[in-house]
């Protein structure tokens, strides 16, 4: 068996990934041990790492056969009850087919390398978050340091 860890999604939540993507995977007999939601280039991913074969072939196949399901499943409700879009888990591929949004960060050739690299990507993932957060805190300071100076 083999093992990865991916950036999965664009803006996808993490109730999306576990009702289509994640358990389009296990229906194809794959494992996802470890998941979480993280920040990455100011939009939501889910990071995970998944076991089996051919993990980034077969993860491109679970998010094409996750948007045939969300499809049918939405079909009839109003769009602001859906829990997952198309473009939040497929693009376009060259000739106009569908494919899976997710971006490598690595693929082994065992089932346990991606599960034990994933706490410091995790860490990775969200230290970044909180650092984009903190900017977002120094700026908002500053707004404020320079209403109070003009009061003066």
């Amino acid at each position: 068996m083999t093992s990865g860890n991916y950036l999965v999604g664009k803006d996808l939540s993490m109730s999306g990934f576990e009702l289509y993507v994640q358990s389009e995977l296990e229906q194809a007999g794959y494992s996802v041990p470890d998941k979480l939601q993280v920040t990455d280039d100011d939009s939501t991913k889910i990071l995970v790492s998944l076991v089996g074969e051919d993990t980034e072939n077969s993860l491109n196949d679970a998010l094409v056969k996750a948007v045939e399901k969300m499809e049918k499943e939405n079909k009839g409700i109003p769009e602001r009850d859906y829990i997952a879009w198309k473009h939040q888990v497929c693009g376009y591929d060259s000739k106009g087919g569908d494919v899976g949004k997710f971006d490598t960060l690595g693929t082994y050739s065992d089932d346990a390398t991606a599960s034990s690299l994933f706490s410091e990507l995790a860490h990775k993932y969200l230290l970044a978050g909180l650092d984009g957060q903190v900017d977002e805190f120094k700026g908002k300071l500053g707004e404020i340091g320079h209403v109070l100076s003009e009061l003066d």
